[in-house]
């Protein structure tokens, strides 16, 4: 396939995947992107009162055995001063990439469950090499693969993986992402021979892999060598050997994670 039949292969998939996704909530969206940190706690409430289900999530999460609170907690204000900012985009972040990955149409969890495991290994190096904010990075992780979720919605899965990167990126595009994530996406299987990478793509190509290695693949993604890696932990000053400590960790940080969103049945269902 030429370049430009393959942009255009490209495109056509992802509006079409767009197009199926429209009930993703806008508020979702922003709060999924935006250092929830640095706003105030009313206008973080008036921003999740505009999404009554996300609002009933927050207020859930809230009053979950996880938080073990002593009092109902009936107020949007009251569970976000328990919940707090981070815990707050992780579970809009999370329910975005529930939203665009764990599609009934494709009927394939270990989709959402290698998006899942990329996103919080994403966080953990993020963590590490302090080069992207962690969150951020936990982000990028959750939708990297929207571009496999899209073909298996709208494409043709025997001839269409080759483009995933290129798909998910037009769809995070028509979805509103911010350039950063776009490029993230876009660049997940790492060209060494690209010198755009940055830190926080750096971050994702070493994230799938490890993911990946930790047993949290699904069948269209293959393991790649250390030295195809290199580039990626060259920029952010990590060793070979780092990958093996972030995939040993895995698997516990995924059932920490799972355990206080209140995701863990969902994700095996």
């Amino acid at each position: 396939m030429t370049g430009d039949a393959a942009t255009v292969r490209a495109r056509s998939i992802a509006a079409r995947f767009v197009d199926g996704a429209a009930s993703v909530s806008p508020t979702i969206l922003s709060l999924a992107q935006e250092d929830l940190r640095e706003m105030p706690v009313h206008q973080l409430e008036a921003t999740i009162a505009n999404d009554p289900e996300f609002s009933l999530r927050v207020l859930g999460l809230a009053n979950s055995a996880f938080y073990s609170q002593r009092h109902t907690i009936a107020s949007l204000r009251s569970a976000l001063v328990v919940l707090g900012a981070e815990t707050v985009r992780r579970l809009a972040a999370t329910q975005l990439s529930r939203a665009l990955m764990a599609n009934p149409r494709h009927g394939d969890p270990s989709i959402w469950r290698h998006a899942q495991a990329t996103g919080i290994a994403a966080q953990m190096i993020a963590e590490a090499h302090r080069q992207v904010e962690p969150l951020q990075a936990f982000v990028a992780g959750l939708l990297h693969d929207i571009g496999v979720s899209a073909i298996l919605a709208c494409g043709d899965a025997s001839t269409d993986f080759e483009l995933h990167a290129a798909i998910g990126a037009e769809a995070a595009e028509l979805l509103g992402l911010a350039d950063c994530l776009v490029s993230a996406i876009r660049q997940h299987h790492h060209d060494p021979s690209n010198p755009s990478i940055d830190p926080l793509n750096a971050s994702l190509v070493i994230a799938n892999e490890v993911a990946i290695r930790a047993g949290y693949a699904h069948d269209a993604e293959a393991s790649c060598d250390d030295g195809e890696l290199q580039p990626a932990l060259d920029l952010l000053g990590l060793e070979p050997a780092d990958t093996d400590a972030f995939r040993i960790g895995l698997a516990s940080r995924v059932e920490a994670l799972e355990t206080e969103l209140g995701f863990g049945e969902e994700a095996h269902a």
